[in-house]
């Protein structure tokens, strides 16, 4: 059981932000085996990853409902939306020095796909495990 972002998560894989050139990520990242919850890319290219990131830390999600305080929803959506910048700044690098992005997730247990995050072409930008 991981805790990411505050929250609990029983997923038995690592998700990874990488920068890369030159290099077939899904002949890297498929496994061929079947460990836990699968070694995939899940985000290629900056439009890809950037959806991903505002899905994940819910950027341009409508509540329709509150939740809490109008206090305790702003600072929410506050860091939130620090977070996103964040990763918005890390793609802009990457994307600066001409190189691809991509999130890749990796099953635990996957040696090998693990082992793929240190291809000469392939940078680690952010480790979310």
């Amino acid at each position: 059981m991981k805790v990411r972002n505050g929250f609990v998560s029983n997923s038995s894989s690592s998700s990874y932000l990488i920068a890369f050139n030159n290099v077939n990520l899904e002949k890297l990242f498929t496994s061929e085996h079947n460990y836990g919850d699968g070694t995939y890319v899940s985000a290629l290219g900056v439009q890809d990853v950037v959806d991903y990131f505002k899905d994940r830390f819910g950027i341009g999600i409508d509540d329709y409902y509150k939740w809490g305080s109008e206090e305790e929803m702003e600072r929410h959506y506050s860091e939130q939306f620090a977070q996103f910048a964040g990763m918005i700044s890390k793609i802009a690098k990457v994307i600066d020095n001409g190189e691809d992005i991509a999130m890749v997730n990796i099953s635990y247990g996957d040696d090998e796909g693990y082992a793929n995050l240190k291809h000469d072409s392939i940078k680690i930008v952010e480790d979310f495990s």
